[in-house]
């Protein structure tokens, strides 16, 4: 089977990262797409704090749950978080290829990515484009604020007919501290946990 790797830290999983999905599977993409989330964030990018494993893992199986019950091959994986690993994209496809040879993978990106792309290694020291398309697709996904101009390495796929995604899961972190409504952002589901175990307060 072909999968799709959707990384990110899903904190929370929203109807952006949803409908990206969703399209995917949609226009056969893949025959599959696992969502990936990671234990810490790219070492190489300074980035705030972020809500525990536990919480991010639960949020993200309500979000399969519905997606399977659209009939969608959606499952998490959690290589990173069991094995703890750095987050390094390179290392955790690499890993998963040899654990699952039965199946091939791609990784999906956001543009709001492409801008420092180029910065993303496969350890510390060492770039990995365009070398790592030798060995694994990559797929572009539209951001809002990120129009899909010029794609940094000819080797990237842009996903088709995919609105631009405008929610991010900063902008519900700080509806939530706001006591705002999370509709039209989350699931209901994923809004209820979030409430119900008063996280991003």
């Amino acid at each position: 089977m072909h999968i799709g790797i959707f990384g990110g830290t899903f904190d929370p999983p929203h109807l952006g990262h949803s409908a990206v999905v969703s399209e995917c599977l949609r226009q056969k993409l893949f025959d599959a797409v696992w969502y990936l989330p990671a234990v810490v964030h790219d070492p190489q990018f300074s980035k705030p704090w972020m809500s525990s494993s536990k919480h991010r893992l639960a949020m993200l199986e309500l979000v399969v749950a519905e997606h399977q019950a659209r009939g969608e091959a959606v499952r998490v994986e959690t290589l990173e978080i069991d094995e703890k690993m750095p987050g390094l994209t390179h290392a955790t496809l690499r890993e998963l290829a040899q654990r699952h040879p039965e199946h091939s993978f791609s990784f999906i990106i956001g543009s709001d990515q492409l801008a420092k792309l180029h910065l993303w290694g496969c350890d510390i020291e060492t770039a990995c484009f365009p070398g790592i398309f030798a060995e694994f697709d990559w797929y572009v996904y539209p951001r809002g604020g990120a129009p899909i101009i010029q794609l940094p390495f000819a080797e990237l796929k842009t996903i088709a007919g995919v609105e631009p995604v405008e929610i991010g899961s900063t902008d519900i972190r700080e509806r939530v501290k706001k006591y705002l409504s999370l509709e039209n952002f989350v699931t209901q589901v994923v809004a209820e946990y979030v409430l119900g175990h008063k996280l991003y307060q």
